[in-house]
């Protein structure tokens, strides 16, 4: 009887500590194809994602419900990320083309190590495990599979995994930039732009988002910025004009939040 009680109090430290261990975030596929619902305060989109570290791309084809603008449709927006930290948003219905320097490559597979685990909750139907990184997004993966299932980033605006396909990438064409991305005058064309290119604010930013991996304290000082409010607006207009999100994160002084998604926290 005593050798009982003992094995019971012996084994029931061990089972309390598997209770109350927290899993491990989850860990993206090599490669994958994702449908998304995305609601940005009412402006709503079905966006392809493709994922393809291997390749070092990632690609958004987004279909938003108000392409037109001024009565114009302006047709789906394609955001092609490089690993060397270049971005082009291109409208093939528009001939357009707009490229940023972001200055970071893409999210790495494990871009969620670190991040807060909040417990779970059943989301679109799915039981999840709940995560919190960079107080930039908060993530939703499927308990046992590890599957996304929804992500809402720090503005609100939501993001719901219609479907999800594991490693497989698109074609080749798919990944092709148009001719027009090259040509200096349609790529540039726009005053926004090209006042973005050149001002002195920009290349702080990018270098900003390139060389610190610590918190967004960091920049705190970002409105002291030789023309930041010009700036401001511009990024701001771009936003009407339905452009990825990611440009409204230089609007919070967010280079550094996503150069610690893409990059990691700070060393310590």
């Amino acid at each position: 009887m005593v050798l009982r009680v003992c094995v019971i109090f012996a084994c029931a430290p061990v089972a309390l500590s598997a209770q109350t261990a927290d899993p491990s975030p989850p860990i993206w596929p090599q490669t994958f194809h994702a449908t998304l619902f995305q609601n940005r305060s009412g402006n709503l989109a079905i966006v392809d994602l493709w994922y393809d570290w291997p390749g070092g791309r990632n690609l958004n084809l987004i279909h938003s419900q108000q392409d037109d603008q001024g009565g114009v449709n302006q047709g789906p927006l394609y955001d092609i990320e490089w690993q060397n930290g270049t971005t082009y948003y291109f409208r093939p219905m528009m001939q357009t083309c707009k490229p940023i320097e972001m200055g970071v490559g893409i999210l790495t597979p494990d871009w969620l190590n670190g991040a807060k685990y909040l417990g779970t909750e059943i989301v679109d139907l799915y039981n999840c495990t709940v995560w919190a990184k960079a107080n930039f997004i908060t993530y939703y993966a499927e308990i046992g599979t590890n599957r996304p299932v929804k992500w809402t980033f720090f503005d609100g605006m939501t993001e719901h995994l219609i479907v999800y396909e594991p490693n497989t990438t698109a074609s080749s064409s798919t990944w092709q930039l148009p001719r027009y991305c090259f040509d200096k005058e349609s790529s540039w064309k726009s005053a926004d732009m090209q006042t973005m290119k050149n001002h002195e604010t920009v290349p702080k930013v990018v270098e900003l988002a390139k060389s610190s991996r610590a918190h967004a304290s960091e920049i705190d000082n970002f409105e002291a910025f030789p023309g930041h409010p010009q700036i401001r607006a511009i990024f701001t207009r771009m936003i009407r004009q339905s452009l990825h999100t990611r440009i409204h994160m230089y609007g919070t002084g967010a280079p550094t939040i996503l150069a610690e998604l893409r990059l990691g926290p700070n060393p310590k």
